[in-house]
């Protein structure tokens, strides 16, 4: 038996996305996507108040991409991470507004399930619990531009009391591999903000740490810094034995 480390970036480069689907549900016990499909996940959010949202691609070769984010903290792992959709913009300037924050709690504005096909070139608005059972969302945010050659994190920060060991996760369901894309380590009580970009299928990511603030502290990272994020995918290749007569 034989194990080849390959990076996906083989598969990745030339293609584009052609279309897109944003979902935002509310946890009942089983996640969904927005092209209906059902997936395993993880909860360690015990509170009442579990969204998630999952974007599903098609790239210019058919494939179909599911991604979610993922959070493991203090109080354990969370797949797909409670996350909530602010609001997505498309390309002719439209928004549309989903959720809203007042008062330190969230609150949908729009019917959830909420699925939507939004056109390559779109801005989504995420926000971030972390696994406390609160209502704030106030945790993570990430403002993606959905482009043809990818995902552009324009803007990101996490904050809070807890640590966030974060990720993208984007899945091929034709392929049945998952690419893993690691988001800046948060360390507790700190505030840390990035951007980046990452291809279609999940490979070559670029993720550029802008500032990290202890709280107490006033130490910020002024440029920008590139970071590892570690994608493989494993091929697991059996070679016939032969036996000599």
């Amino acid at each position: 038996m034989s194990i080849l480390l390959m990076p996906l970036y083989v598969y990745g480069e030339g293609l584009t996305i052609e279309r897109a689907w944003l979902g935002v549900f509310k946890y009942n016990g089983t996640y969904y996507d927005p092209l209906g499909n059902t997936f395993e996940g993880n909860n360690s959010y015990q509170g009442p108040h579990y969204y998630y949202v999952v974007i599903n691609y098609e790239l210019s070769n058919g494939e179909i991409i599911r991604q979610i984010i993922d959070i493991n903290d203090e109080n354990g792992t969370t797949n797909p991470a409670p996350t909530a959709l602010v609001s997505w913009t498309a390309p002719n300037g439209t928004k549309y507004t989903i959720f809203e924050r007042n008062n330190g709690n969230t609150y949908n504005l729009t019917q959830l399930p909420y699925i939507a096909e939004i056109e390559p070139g779109s801005i989504v608005e995420i926000i971030m619990n972390d696994n406390y059972n609160d209502n704030n969302y106030a945790d993570g945010y990430w403002k993606i531009n959905v482009s043809e050659n990818g995902i552009e994190i324009i803007r990101a920060w996490q904050e809070g009391g807890y640590f966030h060991n974060l990720s993208f996760v984007f899945e091929n369901l034709n392929r049945s591999n998952t690419s893993r894309v690691f988001m800046p380590y948060k360390y507790p009580n700190e505030n840390i903000s990035y951007n980046g970009s990452i291809l279609p299928n999940g490979s070559q990511p670029i993720i550029n740490i802008i500032a990290r603030y202890s709280y107490g502290n006033t130490n910020t990272v002024k440029v920008p810094i590139p970071i590892g994020a570690v994608i493989v995918s494993i091929v697991v290749v059996l070679l016939m034995a032969y036996r000599k007569v």
